[in-house]
């Protein structure tokens, strides 16, 4: 038995859709990219003594916390992230030794001391 192509893409995009939608709705936030004016405003205001660890809270796609762990190699750089879809996707499409990312809610969080925190 096979499925049509149509069947076989359109399960799993609902499945994320709804993910998403219920994540949202529950959080009251939708896991949204930073645009590239608001990440270069926020890279630039890095002090040049700045922490030894990086904390994106609520890191979404983790396209900015791989921004930062790129930019600052020597730097340990954590996204924290509640939607699962995002998450997954920034587990696995974005890697570099610095950088990891929880799927934990951010708010019940304890955070080290030397840190500067995104959000």
């Amino acid at each position: 038995m096979s499925f049509p192509i149509e069947i076989v893409i359109a399960i799993p995009l609902l499945t994320v859709m709804i993910s998403i939608l219920w994540s949202t709705v529950r959080y009251g936030i939708s896991p949204m990219p930073s645009n590239s004016l608001a990440k270069q405003g926020m890279l630039s205001l890095i002090p040049n003594q700045s922490p030894d660890i990086f904390i994106d809270l609520g890191s979404g796609w983790g396209r900015f916390a791989y921004q930062l762990a790129r930019q600052y190699p020597h730097k340990t750089v954590v996204g924290y992230e509640r939607s699962l879809f995002p998450f997954l996707f920034s587990k696995f499409c974005f890697r570099q030794p610095n950088l990891q990312f929880k799927f934990v809610n951010f708010l019940h969080q304890e955070y080290p001391q030397n840190s500067l925190m995104f959000s």
